[in-house]
Parts: C-alpha cells; structure tokens; sequence
C-alpha cells in the first residue's frame, strides 16, 4: 500500500494550521474504519472522503456532517466534515454497502468550514472538480479525487498532495491542498487518471 503524507506549514499567511492525516483500506466489507488523525484537539475540523469499488453507497457516522452525499456510483466519492469535540474516540466506523473501500481523514486548526462544490467528471483520463466561490481570503483548498482503478498524476498547478492511496488494491484515492487562497472564484482543479469510474470535488476551509 502506498500512503503519501506532506505535511503542509502550520499557521503562517493564512492562521490556518495542518494537524495530521490519516488512511484506511479494506476489501469485501460493509464498512470502513479510519483512525483520527494524531494530535487532534477540540475545535479542530476533520474532513473525510471516501469511495467505493461498487455501485453502493457509503454514508458517514454518527456526529459527521455529509456535505458531498455518495451516488452510489463506483468511484465516486463521499465527503463529510466534523467539528472536534472535547471527547474524541480513536477511530470512525463509516458504513456502506458490500464492496470494496478506501478513505482519508484530514484535519485542519484554527479554521470552519466554508463551501463545497459540485462533483468532479472524468473524461479523456482526466478527472476535473469544478470551481467553487470562497468567501474569504486567506483560506484552503481542499481538492478530493477518487477512482475504482489507476494513479493520480499532473495535478493542476498549485495543488500540494496531503494524503494518498493508489496502490494495485482498489479504489484509490488522493487528497490535495492549496494555501492562502484568495476569496472568489477558484477555477476548476484537475488531475489525470486513467479510470472512467471516478470523480471529486472541491471543498473551502476559511480563517476562524
């Protein structure tokens, strides 16, 4: 299994500070356990995204916002977020439909949820997650993609990969971030994949 972490600077422009990342992988099962990201305090936001080699869906435990629900698409992805509370277990069951699974949890300081976009289509090998408006200056990028099959590669300028799953047992996944965005349109973000069952999305954490 190949897991990728770049840990991003904390605090700096933006006040905006990367905690920690974490990845989980299983096969043949109705759900998937992804452990909290290490150093993880109350008031910290935790965003998960997941995918399922299967036409099922996936859905977030209890206590988590689903803010991209799964289509029940193969590839595709889910997204939800939570607001760390002073009592924290070490690990999230999220449940799905029999298949295949892969997700990621990352989490961010000093920062709430902004917005989130439409999901990303794949065409020509290249998977784009479309634009999405940011309120304020200063904020981070998060861009999701996800597919049944394949590597990521040639990620839009800008883009910084956090955490990764793309190893031979399927779905994978990669998460990427971009620092001190300004507020307003961020353009669509895209990436190359080889699988036409896939997708993403773009998602806006701003200053707290």
């Amino acid at each position: 299994m190949l897991v990728s972490r770049k840990l991003l600077m904390g605090g700096g422009a933006t006040g905006i500070e990367f905690v920690a990342a974490s990845e989980a992988q299983i096969t043949s099962s109705t759900s998937l356990v992804i452990n909290k990201p290490a150093g993880v305090v109350e008031g910290d936001i935790m965003v998960a995204f997941l995918t399922i080699n299967s036409r099922k869906t996936i859905s977030a435990p209890a206590g988590w916002t689903t803010i991209l629900p799964h289509s029940g698409n193969e590839g595709e992805p889910m997204v939800a977020y939570k607001v760390a509370g002073s009592s924290e277990g070490a690990s999230y069951s999220f449940p799905s439909g029999l298949g295949n699974l892969t997700g990621s949890i990352v989490a961010y300081r000093n920062t709430i949820y902004d917005t989130v976009g439409l999901e990303a289509t794949a065409s020509g090998g290249v998977i784009t997650a479309p634009s999405i408006t940011v309120a304020a200056a200063d904020s981070v990028l998060l861009a999701c993609f996800s597919a049944s099959s394949g590597t990521f590669s040639s990620p839009t300028s800008g883009l910084t990969e956090v955490i990764s799953d793309q190893d031979a047992t399927n779905p994978n996944i990669i998460v990427y971030s971009e620092e001190g965005i300004a507020a307003g349109a961020t353009g669509d973000k895209s990436v190359t994949n080889g699988s036409t069952k896939a997708g993403g999305v773009l998602l806006a954490l701003g200053p707290a």
